[in-house]
């Protein structure tokens, strides 16, 4: 199951899940984004379902939830990875509800859908939660560009640590940092190929069961 899979690191993430055997339930809000990634996707079949859901409306959860149940009865992994960012430079620059809606998004979005699909992970095997995060959320990070997104990240980190805490021994739970990556949200100047933040993806994916509440960029071990 993952959310914002209609574009970029998440439909990318979506084709080489697809490509390794998985079987996906992705969402995505915009209609003209799923209607593209479906084409794309459309030699897969059945093995992807791709479904229009705004994850920032509170009754979108038990909407997904019930969806999963029907698909599977269980879940495996479960990859947080829709956000949004409001380019400004400053809190001041940002719009009036720019940090409510932000925060909807990337912080209540993923912690209303990882209690509302707990039942059906706990049934999964081996299951795994990946909060796909920044390091942009990093404490060290004293930049103060694109303020509520950073604050967004920095409050998912958090919630994963938490959250590894409480589900220790049930569900592995971890933060990702996919990289500064050439997508729509991380822009035309981004270092970094949308691959490596697949591999990443992967490797957090596939790392070892006993792996939870860590801040992870593929393979190594970022600070908090």
């Amino acid at each position: 199951m993952l959310t914002g899979a209609s574009r970029g690191i998440g439909l990318a993430v979506t084709r080489r899940f697809l490509e390794e055997g998985a079987e996906i339930l992705g969402v995505g809000r915009t209609p003209s984004s799923l209607a593209q990634a479906r084409a794309e996707l459309a030699s897969f079949g059945p093995a992807v379902q791709l479904v229009q859901v705004d994850v920032s409306r509170p009754d979108s959860a038990e909407w997904i939830r019930r969806a999963v149940e029907e698909r599977w009865g269980a879940l495996d992994l479960l990859i947080n990875n829709a956000a949004i960012m409001v380019r400004a430079r400053s809190f001041e620059a940002e719009g009036p509800s720019d940090l409510a809606t932000t925060l909807a998004t990337n912080l209540l979005a993923p912690h209303r859908l990882i209690l509302a699909l707990l039942p059906l992970l706990r049934r999964g095997n081996l299951p795994r939660v990946i909060n796909v995060s920044s390091a942009a959320g990093m404490l060290a990070d004293r930049g103060s560009d694109f303020p509520s997104y950073r604050l967004s990240k920095l409050a998912l980190n958090r919630l994963t640590l938490m959250l590894a805490d409480q589900l220790k021994g049930e569900v592995s739970v971890l933060a990702l940092d996919p990289g500064w990556v050439k997508t729509e949200l991380g822009g035309d100047d981004a270092p970094e190929e949308l691959e490596a933040a697949v591999e990443r993806t992967v490797a957090a994916a596939v790392a070892s069961p006993s792996l939870t509440g860590k801040f992870l960029k593929g393979t190594t071990e970022m600070p908090w």
